[in-house]
């Protein structure tokens, strides 16, 4: 018993070794890497719900032999803020958080996608009128700046994808150290993960429901309505019960919705003052459950915002916007 138990460890071992080598071997071709990408989305939306990531559903359309992870879309009209305004800077960021995450991805045989520690984008174009305005094609790159064991630096740019206009940029540092078993699972039996979640996973048609619905109503209107408190000059409060819709595939509170529900409440210290954001930076401290209280505070022209966990909870995240 013990020769045998010995000898079927041993060629486990020795399968896990081979497929390890033959993936990390095909992950050298730009063509295999976006394989890989799309078999770890579509694992993902058999197995988790997918949330705030429904509402713009990027997927990757290209790797470049630099490793430069491309998607492109046309801006839907339900990513447009109202009056026309186009899709707001915030929204642009949770795409960014996304695609950034890709590069994560297929930087390693273990593809992790990590969590957010701090996101930031720009925009680069100027002008009066919206930069993203409904139906422009837009195409968004991104690359890895630099990895190690534990963190992963990741660049991405929106450039109009006719003229190559860079409209936006933005910089993502990710935390990468996954659990034991989803790192064993997606280095050593990735092949056979494609299958693993089409059969066990349950998702994919409550997914599939979420992104059709997704465009019946206003990014704003997922987010929902916010009531504002200004006691104080300068300060806005309010709060938000986080919902499903709000959620990562993780459970917790998107970092992307984090940062659109930050905006709003920069905008409301700005209100009447015909301007706009030009820059925002977001760094996430912990996971937002449940209900999540909100402080904006003016300083000097720019706005800080915290998000904080309810009844003087911890610090979530907190938000810097200049405009």
């Amino acid at each position: 018993k013990m020769i045998a138990l010995v000898f079927v460890a041993s060629a486990i071992t020795f399968v896990a070794l081979v497929t390890a080598t033959l993936v990390y071997l095909k992950m050298a071709s730009p063509n295999a890497k976006l394989e890989i990408l799309q078999t770890f989305l579509l694992a993902g939306h058999h197995m988790k719900k997918m949330g705030f990531g429904a509402l713009y559903h990027v997927r990757p359309h290209e790797v470049t032999p630099d490793n430069r992870a491309i998607c492109r879309m046309k801006i839907p009209a339900h990513l447009c803020g109202p009056s026309k305004m186009g899709m707001p800077l915030s929204v642009l960021m949770a795409i960014f958080d996304d695609v950034s995450t890709w590069s994560a991805v297929i930087s390693e045989p273990k593809k992790r996608p990590g969590v957010s520690v701090h996101l930031e984008a720009k925009w680069r174009a100027s002008g009066d009128s919206p930069i993203l305005p409904e139906d422009r094609m837009i195409r968004i790159e991104s690359s890895l700046i630099k990895k190690g064991s534990t963190m992963a630096f990741i660049k991405m740019e929106c450039l109009d994808d006719k003229t190559n206009e860079l409209l936006a940029e933005g910089r993502h540092t990710k935390f990468l150290p996954m659990p034991f078993a989803y790192e064993f699972i997606f280095q050593h039996l990735f092949p056979f993960v494609e299958v693993i979640s089409s059969t066990f996973g349950g998702e994919a048609k409550k997914n599939d429901a979420l992104i059709e619905a997704a465009s019946e109503k206003g990014i704003y209107q997922h987010i929902g309505k916010l009531d504002w408190s200004r006691e104080k000059e300068g300060v806005a409060t309010g709060s938000l019960k986080v919902l499903p819709i709000h959620k990562n595939p993780m459970g917790g509170f998107h970092g992307g919705a984090q940062s659109v529900v930050a905006q709003l409440a920069a905008e409301e210290i700005k209100k009447g003052s015909n301007s706009s954001v030009r820059e925002m930076q977001m760094t996430y401290m912990s996971t937002g459950k449940g209900e999540v209280d909100i402080e904006a505070v003016k300083e000097g022209e720019d706005v800080r915002v915290l998000l904080r966990k309810r009844k003087g909870g911890g610090v979530v995240s907190e938000g810097l916007f200049k405009f």
